[in-house]
């Protein structure tokens, strides 16, 4: 992988990060042999749901993603859930219980 992305300008995204070995990966630590390859305006998306491990790790900016208002929320369920683009009636309860949860 050092080779690959050596002096490469790069986008990497990190999703699910609830450890900071994982992090540890590609921001660096002093027996990481990733550190420093990653070529200027390379940027590093990470994405997790712990905020205290990124502020741990001194990143740069931290943003907050607000909840999808109920309407979208109960679109993109019945989008993944069912396939299709519309709110069946007869899973209503099931859903109202999914999202909140959710």
């Amino acid at each position: 992988m050092h080779s690959r992305l050596h002096n490469a300008r790069t986008l990497v995204v990190l999703d699910n990060v609830d450890q900071v070995e994982q992090l540890n990966l590609f921001t660096g630590n002093k027996d990481n042999m990733l550190r420093g390859c990653l070529g200027g305006g390379s940027r590093i998306i990470i994405i997790s749901r712990n905020e205290h491990i990124l502020r741990t790790h001194r990143v740069d900016d931290v943003y907050q993603v607000q909840p999808l208002r109920w309407e979208n929320a109960k679109q993109l369920f019945c989008r993944n859930a069912f396939k299709v683009n519309y709110f069946l009636s007869d899973y209503e309860q099931l859903a109202h219980e999914a999202l909140s949860h959710a």
